[in-house]
């Protein structure tokens, strides 16, 4: 723990922290390196109960991917015990994959129940924006939700497939909004 913890000091409440987090917009380059998911989301992210993704397009394998990292880091950064309650709103795949999409869905929502992330998907045929929501007052605006990394070697030794750092992302921008709850 932290070293104050140690010495009975209690830790400052969550929303204190939240108050100390940037708020506005960051633009990203192409191309460039050192960003991840927690260092980008998980400091707004952590302590939320609730949270709501919002993005059409998590179909690929590779988006399914991402969207699993980002529930991996909640799983880590929670206590055991509690349950984080994480609902994707996207768009439903009506293609020759649709099969496929709704098998991965699946897939993800099992191996979230084993490490207490209750997740569910809404189907929502209208939404454009980009955006996670939290429970405790944030809401991020995902330029291009959480599809911001470039397609790596594909080698199972690209350091890029372990750490998301090492990895090179595309343009893009993220908003922070602190709500009023």
């Amino acid at each position: 723990g932290l070293a104050g913890e140690e010495a009975g000091v209690p830790a400052p409440p969550a929303v204190d922290v939240a108050r100390q987090l940037f708020e506005g917009h960051r633009e990203f380059q192409e191309n460039q390196r050192g960003v991840s998911y927690e260092a980008l989301l998980m400091p707004y992210l952590r302590g939320a109960t609730e949270i709501t993704i919002v993005d059409p397009y998590i179909r690929l394998p590779h988006q399914g991917r991402n969207l699993v990292d980002l529930l991996a880091l909640l799983a880590a950064s929670k206590d055991p015990a509690d349950e984080i309650a994480v609902t994707l709103v996207t768009k439903e795949d009506r293609g020759e994959y649709a099969q496929q999409h709704l098998f991965m869905l699946k897939d993800i929502q099992d191996s979230a129940a084993t490490v207490g992330i209750q997740f569910t998907v809404t189907w929502d045929e209208t939404i454009h924006d980009r955006s996670i929501r939290t429970d405790h007052g944030w809401k991020l605006l995902l330029g291009r939700g959480l599809d911001i990394f470039q397609k790596g070697s594909g080698s199972q030794f690209d350091l890029g497939s372990r750490r998301q750092e090492f990895r090179q992302v595309f343009a893009f921008g993220i908003t922070y909004i602190r709500e009023e709850n």
